[in-house]
């Protein structure tokens, strides 16, 4: 059973504010980068390559250009899920969860990405869980 250590620090003007150490076991990781095409619109979500994770304990994805991101996005109405815009540059960190896929949903919509960024983003992450 692989174990994720987790370090997270944030200085102010050179004064440390957090300073937090997480250890996270997990059945699986799965490490990725990938190219997610512009699409041109606001609706089309795909998933990264983490379908084979039913439920997700952990999850780092970065980017190179504004996405959007949404969470356990398998109902039949996803456009009710709500959003996470991600800048260019940025990431999300989410640690010790359970994101799994809407009951009758492959792992495939635990997490999904739009690019409407106008290029096509280079989306980088680490993803752990069942």
């Amino acid at each position: 059973m692989p174990t994720l250590r987790v370090a997270l620090l944030i200085e102010q003007d050179g004064v440390e504010v957090v300073n937090l150490v997480r250890r996270l076991s997990v059945d699986e990781v799965s490490a990725f980068e990938y190219e997610e095409a512009n699409d041109g619109n606001t609706t089309a979500f795909s998933a990264p390559p983490t379908a084979d994770l039913d439920t997700l304990s952990f999850v780092l994805l970065r980017t190179d250009r504004a996405v959007t991101l949404r969470l356990n996005d398998g109902t039949a109405d996803a456009t009710t899920r709500p959003t996470l815009p991600l800048g260019a540059g940025g990431f999300v960190l989410i640690v010790d969860t359970s994101i799994g896929a809407p009951a009758g949903s492959a792992g495939a919509n635990n997490v999904r990405v739009n690019n409407n960024s106008g290029a096509t983003a280079v989306v980088r992450g680490l993803a752990g869980g069942t």
